[in-house]
């Protein structure tokens, strides 16, 4: 009977297992990751973008430029079409704004609006208390809008923004 040497077969399973994590990890790093950031941050309407991994979710964090006054609703569709075609796994994508006191207020008035115009799939309405909370606030450059996933709401105040999206609450299926 052959005897084995354990210490060498121990020791080169967790040599195959460190390669192997270690070479999907490059992989994943600098062949997905690190293209997918350096394509979008080498666009004009974004300042930065990072990925952030919280309890075995992956975001896509998105900063617009300051010069960025086109629709939220273009840049994020663009954003997640450009993250499906490179990263090819689900991402959730949140875009970072830079609030004042003005544009923090605003966002806790209108919030309650939001969501339950979201819940109950009442856009019109949700349009009239946007329009009239952002007279209310003498803010400029309120733009809100809906696609068949989101709603977006988007704020200027000088140079500060404020950017919501909130997600429609769709019923799974078909119409009962």
């Amino acid at each position: 009977m052959q005897e084995f040497r354990w210490p060498i077969i121990i020791t080169t399973a967790v040599l195959a297992l460190a390669l192997f994590f270690g070479v999907n990890y490059y992989r994943q790093r600098y062949m997905i990751e690190e293209p997918l950031l350096e394509l979008l941050q080498r666009k004009e309407t974004i300042e930065e973008a990072r990925l952030v991994k919280e309890n075995d979710v992956e975001y896509l964090e998105i900063t617009p430029s300051r010069s960025y006054r086109g629709p939220l609703q273009d840049l994020v569709v663009e954003v997640q079409d450009l993250a499906a075609e490179l990263y090819r796994r689900p991402l959730e994508i949140t875009v970072r704004d830079r609030r004042n006191e003005r544009l923090e207020d605003y966002a806790r008035t209108i919030a309650p609006d939001l969501y339950e115009g979201a819940r109950l799939a009442n856009y019109r309405s949700v349009a009239e208390s946007v329009t009239a909370a952002a007279a209310d606030y003498n803010l400029e450059e309120v733009l809100f809008s809906v696609d068949y996933e989101r709603l977006y709401l988007q704020a200027r105040d000088g140079e500060h923004t404020l950017y919501l999206i909130i997600p429609l609450n769709r019923a799974e299926g078909g119409v009962s």
